[in-house]
């Protein structure tokens, strides 16, 4: 990479003073791992750290800042610091085997290719929350056509619940006045009862679903948990019915 036989991407960890060998590339890359830990003033890397400004070391042999990693010779070393909102975020050190001819770019040169670095990583942040965001939208978007779904179902279902009130409240009334002209021993009595109770149950499941497809301001305020479980109960008993589910409540 630009000419160099071993490169280190190192991160900063300010609160442990150390760097984290996050990158590794280069013909002689296999001699260091990642995640290593050095001092964060250690060598090269760290003198960059500490004086914001690109260190290089011609022979770094003897050098009275660089140290070697180990199992590594150097003919030449050069440590970029990274910046990122005016703050080193991180360090390129670069290095050339000894005996191997160091890279004719010049130090200038190699730090500004290195100072790119964090607009490339912005970048592709900015990539990545563009499409979180895009995400983000999708799933609004369809949460809200499920809501208008909802109320197109609670509008419709309010129609019909008004359309079965009428004739539910007429057959309840016609059969509770029948009812009452009925002598007591009558057998048609427990009959008639059974419509008006039928027809009373009716309403009351009507009454629950205008009450359910009304869009109204939630409030908050106590209730007897009995009561609420009561009601859900009854206004889906018929259909568990139907699909021969038998529910039982324990309360206490």
């Amino acid at each position: 990479i630009y000419g160099f036989d071993l490169v280190l991407f190192l991160t900063r960890i300010p609160e442990n003073e150390e760097f984290a060998v996050a990158g590794v590339a280069g013909g002689e890359a296999g001699e260091i791992s990642h995640g290593l830990r050095i001092a964060d003033d250690f060598g090269l890397p760290g003198a960059a750290l500490s004086e914001g400004q690109p260190v290089e070391a011609h022979q770094p042999e003897g050098h009275p800042i660089y140290q070697a990693m180990p199992g590594w010779d150097a003919g030449y070393a050069v440590s970029v610091p990274i910046y990122a909102q005016n703050e080193v975020i991180a360090v390129l050190n670069a290095e050339v085997a000894a005996g191997h001819v160091a890279p004719l770019a010049g130090l200038e040169n190699f730090a500004a290719l290195v100072n790119l670095l964090p607009v490339l990583f912005s970048g592709n942040a900015l990539a990545a929350r563009t499409r979180e965001l895009q995400k983000t939208q999708q799933l609004t978007e369809q949460r809200l056509m499920r809501t208008e779904r909802l109320a197109a179902v609670g509008e419709l279902a309010a129609g019909v619940a008004h359309e079965l009130n009428n004739p539910l409240t007429t057959v309840a009334g016609f059969s509770e006045l029948v009812l009452d002209t009925l002598p007591a021993d009558s057998p048609e009595r427990a009959d008639l009862g059974i419509v008006v109770a039928e027809a009373r149950r009716a309403r009351e499941v009507v009454r629950r679903l205008l009450d359910f497809s009304r869009q109204e301001e939630f409030l908050h305020a106590a209730a007897d948990i009995h009561e609420v479980i009561g009601a859900v109960l009854a206004l889906i008993n018929h259909q568990a019915q139907l699909a021969d589910i038998e529910i039982r409540a324990r309360l206490w």
